[in-house]
């Protein structure tokens, strides 16, 4: 039997000791004086029962027939008021609520870090046109794809929308961006740091300025969240360089609920951020560092390649359920 490397070992610990502080300092924190009204009082409109939606950051809707979305706000730290609107995957009795919240908010650019369907199972309601002059109505609101954009990104979707109010004559459109990242399976994460860091700075490029970007997968706590916890850790480590990880996911849970909900999303945001500051040279790329990384990259590929046999069973067994019901119509 080939012998493992004694440094290889010593980093596949490193990542072990890495998940093993998600699962016991993070997995299971709850932020104290957290309050849950409107989510608690808003059953039908949460895609998952044990996420919820903290009612001192939650998004509120004005002039909607209810103020409730399971959205929350994450306020980055610094001067520049740079803030994300973090969101569950609409369903089908949130659409009109989705695009209240993005035309209220005016938002520029929405990233979606999931797919409609992933092994089988929904995540997501189709809530944009996918076809280039295809319109789309939700309540009040019509939706045009108006331009299908060069990636911003390699392996994504870009498209330009027009939002139009069509219960207020007088109301301006909305010209905003829809950014597709389809290849961040649910609970896992990307075994590559770069393409995430590349989206996140380019992003940060184009968005207005003052003006909130919207994130959601498909609870929108874990991939989500762990996209933001780059602009949001690398501000809090440049604040302050001394502090811990463990205490920078538990400022952003104060905020967006179960945020950063896997121990493998919690390697991932290590690796990002050693990959942000190596980019920027404010952290030499040492050969222990790059060996770390090698590790991660091995250790991602394992877990995406068996959800990728879990995806492949749980489509076919949906297709077989659904060619079933075919057969008893």
């Amino acid at each position: 039997m080939e012998q493992r490397d004694p440094n290889i070992n010593t980093l596949f610990q490193k990542c072990q000791a890495i998940c093993k502080l998600h699962q016991d300092k993070i997995k299971g924190y709850m932020p104290p004086n957290c309050t849950y009204t409107a989510y608690d009082a808003n059953p039908d409109l949460s895609r998952y029962t044990d996420v919820r939606c903290i009612e001192e950051t939650r998004v509120i809707l004005k002039n909607h027939e209810r103020d409730f979305i399971h959205a929350s706000w994450m306020r980055m730290p610094g001067k520049d008021d740079m803030s994300y609107i973090t969101t569950q995957g609409p369903l089908p009795e949130t659409l009109v609520d989705f695009w209240h919240m993005i035309y209220q908010e005016k938002i520029s650019y929405v990233l979606m870090l999931c797919t409609l369907f992933e092994g089988g199972v929904e995540k997501c309601t189709l809530y944009y046109p996918e076809k280039l002059a295809e319109v789309v109505k939700f309540g009040r609101y019509e939706i045009t794809l108006t331009e299908c954009k060069e990636e911003a990104i390699a392996n994504t979707t870009w498209n330009a929308l027009t939002v139009v109010d069509t219960a207020d004559p007088n109301s301006e459109p909305l010209y905003m961006n829809h950014v597709q990242v389809p290849w961040w399976p649910d609970q896992l994460a990307p075994e590559d740091a770069r393409p995430m860091i590349d989206l996140y700075k380019w992003v940060k490029s184009v968005n207005p300025k003052g003006i909130p970007i919207c994130v959601h997968c498909s609870a929108g706590v874990g991939r989500t969240a762990t996209f933001v916890g780059i602009d949001y850790a690398t501000r809090r480590i440049m604040e302050n360089p001394n502090i811990e990880m463990v205490d920078i996911v538990r400022e952003m849970r104060a905020m967006r609920f179960q945020a950063v909900q896997s121990h493998m999303q919690f390697l991932f945001l290590y690796v990002a951020l050693m990959q942000y500051f190596i980019d920027d040279g404010v952290v030499e790329m040492t050969g222990r560092i790059e060996a770390f990384m090698t590790q991660y990259k091995k250790h991602a590929q394992r877990k995406l390649a068996k959800r990728a046999v879990q995806n492949q069973q749980g489509e076919k067994a949906a297709a077989d359920e659904k060619e079933k019901e075919n057969v008893k119509a």
